[in-house]
């Protein structure tokens, strides 16, 4: 078995600092063409950068039961803590708090009809990298799972479906897709240094492919063009992914690094910040705001997250299926005593 990595690799933080920036714009702007090339790439960067992590860390490689529990409480926890959340706020915000409506929003929850909008990711991860893994220990031929990866894949760009159960399914096949590239491709990402000039052309060539295939969302299968779908989402992530190893600004660094490092809570509470707090502040339904008033309310919602964080991860870090912290502030409070 190989050694298990604990090195940080701290531009993949600020890649994340990035993608939930642009996933937060993406649910801030109307159909725009910022909007529409945030959106080609912004979630395929979150599970190419899963897929590079497991290839980092050589967490493949672990006993599957230790991963799945280590997953579940990562993901799933979070997951049904932050609907709980979600719920109550929509509740109190509608003036709805009865038992009824809590039950049927639980079970709604359940069945995966999330009430804080992108907690969708957290159990579409946790079972697309469960399966790659599987796959992995299953499976001990790379080009196999590669080609395995590749139509399951390519799948999802052929089911035109509104049903809710077969979209839940079916979008794992795209993000197990991301999974595999992130993985096999870890050398070419975390080694190669591009030029900034060629960086350029790359990012002028993915806006202008991405406004080719218009707005495309993954969450509904929305893909328009696969071709152009795939190229720009592969394209957009690896641009970040290179760009965020040339930042030198220690300030930018900080600031992308501490909003990476806890996308996972923005990405469950800033639909419902949108959708409350900053619908109150500023009139405006969210989807619906220009390029300026967009920024605005960008910075609105991550300036409101910051006591957010910090409240979760210092009081409240089993919202986050962090026990062993809880655990640990007991045992330090008792040895006081």
């Amino acid at each position: 078995m190989e050694e298990i990595k604990n090195e940080r690799l701290e531009y993949l933080d600020i890649c994340k600092g990035f993608g939930i920036f642009a996933i937060t714009l993406g649910h801030i702007y109307s159909d725009n063409f910022f909007r529409t090339w945030l959106c080609s790439f912004h979630l395929p960067l979150f599970f190419i950068i899963t897929g590079i992590l497991i290839r980092h860390t050589n967490s493949d490689t672990r006993k599957f039961s230790n991963i799945i529990i280590s997953r579940f409480k990562r993901l799933i926890i979070p997951y049904f803590m932050f609907e709980l959340v979600a719920i109550l706020v929509w509740m109190i915000y509608n003036n709805e708090l009865n038992l009824v409506a809590l039950r049927w929003n639980i079970i709604d929850t359940i069945l995966l009809y999330t009430k804080a909008g992108a907690t969708w990711f957290l159990p579409a991860l946790f079972i697309s990298e469960l399966v790659f893994i599987g796959l992995k220990k299953l499976i001990k031929n790379d080009r196999l799972i590669i080609i395995l990866s590749l139509i399951v894949f390519i799948i999802p760009f052929f089911i035109h479906t509104e049903n809710h159960f077969m979209i839940v399914f079916v979008r794992n096949f795209t993000a197990i897709g991301f999974i595999a590239f992130g993985y096999y491709s870890y050398k070419y990402l975390i080694d190669m240094d591009i030029s900034m000039k060629y960086l350029l052309i790359i990012l002028l060539v993915n806006i202008v492919l991405s406004i080719f295939n218009k707005t495309v969302d993954l969450h509904s299968l929305k893909y328009n063009n696969v071709i152009l779908y795939s190229i720009c989402s592969i394209s957009g992530s690896a641009l970040v992914i290179f760009i965020s190893k040339k930042i030198k600004v220690e300030k930018v660094n900080k600031l992308f690094r501490y909003y990476g490092v806890n996308s996972l809570i923005i990405m469950a509470t800033q639909q419902v910040l949108l959708g409350s707090i900053i619908k109150s502040i500023t009139g405006i339904e969210a989807f619906n705001y220009g390029i300026i008033s967009g920024i605005i309310a960008l910075i609105i919602v991550m300036l409101i997250e910051i006591p957010i964080i910090e409240v979760i991860n210092r009081y409240l870090p089993f919202m986050l299926g962090n026990f062993k912290k809880i655990k640990n502030v007991v045992t330090s409070k008792v040895e006081q005593v």
